[in-house]
C-alpha cells in the first residue's frame, strides 16, 4: 500500500501541459493568405511552438486620419510563418498593414547539418542577405549583396567579428555587438533602404563556410 501511495503522489505531482492555441480576428489582417488557419500560435504539450504563428499587436485610434487609417482597433504590421518543434520553417513574412500595404521583409529559414541559415531578400530585387550560424551560435557568418557589391561579416565567439569589403577589413567589433553592428554595416556600404521583398531562390545558392579568410 505504501508503494501505491508513493506512485500516486509521484505521478500526480508531475506538471502536465496541454496544447494551447489562439483564435484571431482575421479582419485585422489585410492580404493574409487564406491558407493560414483560423487557429494559430499553438504550443504542444511540451511547450514547443508548432504550426502557423502570427506575431502582432492590436492598437487603437480614437479618430480616423483620412486616406491613412480608420478609427478603432487595428494591426499596424504583422509577421507570420510556421514552426516545428520551436524551429522557424520556410518563409516568414513581415507585412505592413495600414495605409500602403506591402511585404516589408521575408526571411527564408533552412537547416543543414549543424548550420541554421536565413535568406532575406529586399524590396529591391538586386539586394539580398544570407546569414548562417552553427547551432550553438559560436560562429556566425553573413554576406549582403547589392547589385555587384558584396560585403561579408565573419564572427567567432572567441575572436570577435570583422566586416570585409573587396578583401579589405573595414570594421572590427566585439562578438556581442553583432545585432547593433551587422545591419548598419551593410547599409553603410550598400546605401539602400532596409525594406524587404522576397523572390524564392534555391538554398544551394547560399554560401557555406566555417571560418573567415586569413
Amino acid at each position: 500500500m505504501k508503494h501505491l501511495i508513493f506512485l500516486y503522489l509521484l505521478f500526480t505531482n508531475v506538471p502536465s501541459y496541454s496544447q494551447t492555441c489562439e483564435k484571431f480576428n482575421r479582419s485585422y489582417f489585410h492580404f493574409l493568405p487564406k491558407y493560414v488557419p483560423d487557429t494559430i500560435n499553438c504550443k504542444d504539450s511540451n511547450g514547443k511552438k508548432q504550426g502557423w504563428w502570427i506575431y502582432y499587436n492590436v492598437d487603437y485610434h480614437a479618430t480616423a486620419l483620412p486616406n491613412i487609417y480608420d478609427s478603432g482597433s487595428y494591426v499596424g504590421s504583422y509577421r507570420y510563418g510556421q514552426y516545428k518543434d520551436d524551429k522557424m520553417l520556410g518563409n516568414w513574412i513581415k507585412f505592413q498593414n495600414i495605409h500602403q500595404c506591402y511585404e516589408e521583409r521575408v526571411d527564408s529559414f533552412y537547416y543543414k547539418k549543424d548550420t541554421v541559415g536565413v535568406l532575406t531578400y529586399t524590396f529591391f530585387k538586386d539586394k539580398y542577405t544570407v546569414l548562417e550560424f552553427i547551432n550553438d551560435s559560436s560562429i556566425i557568418n553573413a554576406k549582403s549583396v547589392y547589385k555587384k557589391d558584396t560585403i561579408y561579416v565573419y564572427c567567432n565567439k572567441n575572436r570577435g567579428c570583422k566586416v570585409m569589403h573587396c578583401k579589405n577589413v573595414i570594421k572590427v567589433f566585439p562578438f556581442g555587438d553583432i545585432e547593433t553592428t551587422f545591419f548598419p554595416a551593410f547599409e553603410q556600404i550598400c546605401s539602400v533602404q532596409n525594406i524587404y521583398m522576397f523572390t524564392p531562390k534555391k538554398h544551394d545558392d547560399a554560401f557555406e563556410f566555417k571560418s573567415a579568410p586569413k
